[in-house]
């Protein structure tokens, strides 16, 4: 479940959300780029999330109207794969070379990303096209999960 907000929701438009397809560490380093133009205190954010489990709050925009194949029909899984890539402090490049990531997670896997609640919207245009992403600490409710688990029983 969602707890402490350390990253309040930011909005990133005119910017195609990236799969893996094509050049990935090229669409990874974009990514992390776009995300660093609007975090301007990253260090602080850095000591706020390298040792917590977290919630990301995420939101694709996909361009409908668009004449590329296949743009606007991207899986959400895809999606985030890109995501989670960038978060830890590092990611790889094809030939395993490490690359500086935007250094929210130790090491270079999500590992500590432990619940995400994402969707994808259709827009008009790609000036509307991006994502937005609100990170939390994750909390563990107790009360709820069991009664989730009673609900399935």
């Amino acid at each position: 479940m969602k707890g402490v907000i350390l990253l309040k929701k930011i909005e990133i438009r005119n910017f195609t959300p990236v799969t893996p397809a094509g050049d990935y560490v090229k669409s990874k380093k974009q990514l992390k780029e776009v995300i660093l133009d609007k975090i301007p205190n990253i260090h602080e954010l850095r000591e706020k999330t390298l040792s917590k489990k977290l919630f990301l709050d995420v939101c694709f925009y996909l361009n409908d109207k668009t004449e590329e194949d296949g743009n606007w029909q991207k899986d959400l899984d895809n999606l985030l794969n890109v995501m989670f890539d960038v978060l830890p402090e590092h990611f790889t490049d094809e030939k395993n070379q490490e690359i500086d990531g935007l250094g929210l997670i130790k090491e270079k896997s999500d590992y500590m990303i432990c619940e995400v609640l994402a969707s994808k919207k259709f827009v008009n245009s790609h000036a509307e096209e991006g994502f937005d992403i609100e990170i939390s600490e994750w909390s563990e409710n107790k009360s709820f999960l069991s009664k989730v688990k009673s609900f399935f029983k």
